[in-house]
């Protein structure tokens, strides 16, 4: 009877010590975009994150170290990209959830997060390019506006429909 015990006390505490040490965050998905000068990578996350990244040399790599973040999606073999040769995953300390880009050149990073809106959660954006292209500020600052007129247009076509007499209703 004192095993049976011993054994439910055991169980519970690393019940609960796992959900002690559950990271905060998670990725829900990692979408990569391509365009002639640049790629762009998306990761969707459940919460507001802390991130840093570096490169290494010989052979050249991306590493991406999102803290307090698991990672619930299977990342996708890669199709064709001029930038990027793979990508890894994995955890090289405690709480880290590491993304090791292998790269075919030397890139120009940049790197920012987006908060939630109307369409997706939060956000961290990388944009590679080649090392002789320069991501200026401006664009990252255009992106964004962008984004919040897309968002702005959607809402005025709602409204625009409820005045003619249409079935959607403004959100409030």
């Amino acid at each position: 009877m004192i095993w049976r015990w011993r054994c439910l006390i055991i169980c519970c505490a690393i019940w609960c010590g796992a959900n002690v040490w559950s990271a905060d965050n998670s990725v829900e998905n990692v979408r990569l975009w391509h365009s002639p000068d640049r790629t762009r990578v998306v990761f969707d996350v459940s919460a507001d994150l802390r991130f840093s990244t570096f490169e290494l040399s010989d052979p050249r790599r991306l590493v991406v170290d999102l803290r307090d973040t698991d990672l619930n999606v299977a990342i996708a073999p890669l199709a064709d990209n001029q930038f990027i040769q793979a990508i890894r995953t994995g955890a090289p300390s405690e709480g880290v959830l590491r993304f090791v880009f292998e790269l075919k050149q030397a890139i120009t990073l940049g790197s920012f997060v987006l908060s939630p809106n109307e369409l997706y959660g939060h956000r961290l954006v990388l944009d590679i390019a080649a090392e002789q292209v320069t991501l200026p500020h401006d664009f990252l600052v255009q992106e964004r506006l962008v984004e919040m007129e897309c968002i702005r247009i959607e809402g005025l076509g709602q409204a625009l429909d409820f005045l003619a007499g249409g079935t959607r209703r403004p959100e409030t």
